[in-house]
């Protein structure tokens, strides 16, 4: 680096140096910013946070502290912070996407998000519904064939537009529609093109009224429809 860079540099540092000493106003706290990825936040968020206002912007940003600040709410998965220069904090909350509902041995049904995160108790939702063995408690993950089989069933119940439930029994999933439909799936062995087959037979079935669809199972290649 040359000696013209080298001084630039520190006297970029200096002058840094002398507005945070002479004028520690500027690089105070005077405005918090925050986003989640669906768009501006909430003023309760913002509102958390307020104790931040004033506080030095060069100091080490207290990111347990704000983390702690918003651990009450079970809609949010996680809270960054980062500073804008000269006075400006922002905050990126980044809210948890329910997909299912899942009910276990302990009868008490839960809602879980796109990262299997149990976060929170329900009686009323308008999510699918999965049945599961075993206990699902607000605190714990899914197990990987639980988060598959309820990304699977949010799945079919965004392609049919129809309420759903589903049950997981082993690696085998069944989704009874509203209607009495029955949709069988494998976890495990799930094949690339069975969202478009699923579309297309259950567009079929609604074009044609005198179809009247039982079951359509789609643990293989070809599909296999009942009727």
């Amino acid at each position: 680096m040359t000696k013209i860079s080298w001084l630039s540099i520190f006297s970029i540092i200096l002058l840094i140096g002398g507005l945070v000493v002479f004028h520690p106003a500027l690089f105070r706290v005077r405005r918090i910013e925050c986003f989640t990825q669906y768009g501006a936040c909430q003023a309760d968020f913002i509102n958390r946070v307020q104790f931040l206002v004033g506080r030095p912007i060069y100091l080490p940003l207290p990111r347990q502290q704000i983390a702690q600040t918003f651990a009450d709410l079970a809609a949010v998965a996680e809270v960054t912070a980062y500073r804008r220069l000269p006075s400006t904090l922002v905050l990126g909350v980044t809210l948890r996407r329910p997909i299912a509902v899942v009910l276990g041995a302990s009868q008490q049904q839960v809602v879980v998000d796109d990262r299997g995160v149990v976060f929170a108790a329900t009686d009323r939702s308008a999510l699918p519904l999965m049945y599961v063995d075993g206990q699902v408690a607000v605190g714990t993950n899914l197990t990987g064939v639980q988060l598959a089989a309820a990304k699977l069933l949010n799945q079919v119940g965004s392609i049919i537009q129809t309420p759903v439930a589903g049950k997981l029994q082993n690696q085998l999933l069944s989704v009874t529609t509203s209607s009495g439909v029955e949709i069988i799936l494998d976890v495990n062995h799930v094949p690339d093109d069975w969202a478009t087959s699923l579309q297309a037979i259950w567009a079929r079935s609604k074009i044609d009224g005198k179809l009247q669809v039982h079951k359509i199972d789609l643990r293989f290649s070809q599909p296999a429809v009942s009727f």
